[in-house]
Parts: C-alpha cells; sequence; structure tokens
C-alpha cells in the first residue's frame, strides 16, 4: 500500500512530537531572556520615570529572540546528529515531507507566536507599571500596529531559511558552522558583485556619457543602482531557493 505524501493527521503528531521534546529547553531559554529583558526595561523604566522603556523593550527584546530564533532553527533537525536518534528519525512512520514542514512549522510560525506573545505580556506588564507610578500613556507591544513589522517578520524569514539549511547540512554544531559558512559567503558575494559592477556594469555608462568622470560614473549612484537589492522580493527568492536545497539535503540524509 502506498503511503500518502502529506496528511494532516500525522503532521499534528509530528508536531505534537516535537513539542514534547523541545518544550522544556525553548521554555527555559524564552522564559530566561524575556525575565532579563523585562528587567533591563523595568530599571529603564524607574529611572526615567517612565520614559523610553518601551524602545528597551522592544530593541533588546527583538535581537535576544532574533538570535535565539536562529539557534533554534540551527536545532530542527539534531536528532539527525547521531547514528541512534537519526535512525529513530528516519523509522518514524511519517513521510520526509511531513518531517521537513513539522520541523519548518515549529521553529519558524510556533516560535514567532510564542516569542509575540511574551513581548506583549511583558509590554502590558510594565505599561501598567507605567501608569500606575508615573502616570504615563498606556502604551504596550503591538506587532500589528507597527508599520515595520512586515520587514522585520521578512528579516526574520530569510535569516531562519539560511540557519534552518544549516540544520539540515551539518549533523552536529550547526549554529556555529552556518554562521561561519554565511560570512565568508557573504563577503565572497559582496567582492563578487562589486567587482562584476566595476569591471561590467560601469563601463557601458561611460559609453553612455563620456563626460562622466570616472570615479563619479562608479561609485556616484552606485546606491542608486543597487535599489533593486534592498528590497522584498530577492530576501523571499533567496529563502525560498535555501528552503528548497534544504529540502534536497533533507531528502538526501533520508536515504
Amino acid at each position: 500500500m502506498k503511503t500518502e505524501i502529506f496528511s494532516f493527521k500525522r503532521f499534528a503528531l509530528l508536531l505534537n512530537r516535537q513539542k514534547v521534546l523541545m518544550a522544556k529547553t525553548w521554555l527555559i531559554a524564552m522564559i530566561s531572556v524575556i525575565s532579563f529583558v523585562f528587567l533591563v526595561a523595568l530599571l529603564q523604566l524607574i529611572f526615567t520615570q517612565g520614559y523610553n522603556w518601551y524602545n528597551t523593550l522592544f530593541s533588546y527584546g527583538f535581537f535576544s529572540f532574533f538570535v535565539m530564533g536562529c539557534v533554534f532553527a540551527s536545532m530542527a533537525f539534531s536528532e539527525m546528529g547521531t547514528y541512534a536518534k537519526s535512525f529513530q528519525y528516519i523509522c518514524l512512520p511519517a513521510s520526509p515531507l511531513e518531517k521537513f514542514l513539522s520541523a519548518w512549522f515549529i521553529s519558524f510560525v510556533v516560535f514567532i507566536i510564542a516569542a509575540i506573545l511574551l513581548l506583549t505580556v511583558a509590554s502590558l506588564i510594565l505599561a501598567l507599571i507605567s501608569v500606575m507610578l508615573f502616570s504615563q500613556e498606556f502604551v504596550f507591544f503591538n506587532l500589528l500596529a507597527q508599520n515595520y513589522s512586515a520587514n522585520l517578520l521578512l528579516l526574520f524569514f530569510g535569516y531562519h531559511s539560511i540557519y534552518f539549511l544549516g540544520a539540515v547540512w551539518f549533523k552536529k554544531a550547526a549554529f556555529f558552522k552556518t554562521l561561519l559558512t554565511s560570512i565568508v559567503w557573504g563577503f565572497i558575494i559582496i567582492i563578487s558583485f562589486v567587482f562584476l559592477f566595476i569591471i561590467i556594469v560601469k563601463p557601458f555608462s561611460l559609453l553612455a556619457d563620456p563626460n562622466v568622470h570616472v570615479s563619479d560614473s562608479l561609485f556616484a549612484n552606485i546606491g542608486e543602482d543597487m535599489r533593486f537589492f534592498n528590497s522584498s522580493i530577492p530576501l523571499i527568492m533567496q529563502s525560498v531557493f535555501l528552503l528548497f536545497i534544504a529540502w534536497i539535503r533533507f531528502n538526501e540524509r533520508e536515504a
């Protein structure tokens, strides 16, 4: 009998299994981080009499959970790091697609929801303290009300895909190996792009306007020429591509 490629029932069972295995680690780590961030914001609130605590909570909280999310993404397939656990994981009665999607869903969607809930609760408590002690305006963390929320989530999606690929690719120390690899590849890509830009692209602009000074033509409008690479479309394409590579690599390790 041929097994279904995807079953919501098996997918739900995998999510529950992941939750049982990772709940303790996640709970300790996330409570520790939000407690530290809350304490820093509370001290800020007390010493400034209710001012600036919101920016402190958001900046420290976002950075901490951002790094934590990358670490958790790199641990998505930690069971495949040793032979015994890897064999047990491969023998689970689920398709590779279900295993792959459940790991991504837990490490991305569930993590984001948990981080937002913790930041919201912390901001509500601080807002109440600010109102009661210093009669300040009631302001709390509301992701939907932030005009930059989509950019932050998109940025995390991009970094998450990198470390999720690292979790599939590397058997041990996936976070540090992915970090080192991404730095090296980042330098290679930047240097290659600048080289191609200077050698190939800009000489054509000189032909179009020979009166333009060489230094001006090479560097004056580089910000405008790279505007496309600051948009969200390349980041989405890169993230989807990395997830596709992760899927291929996952299938190779499952085989």
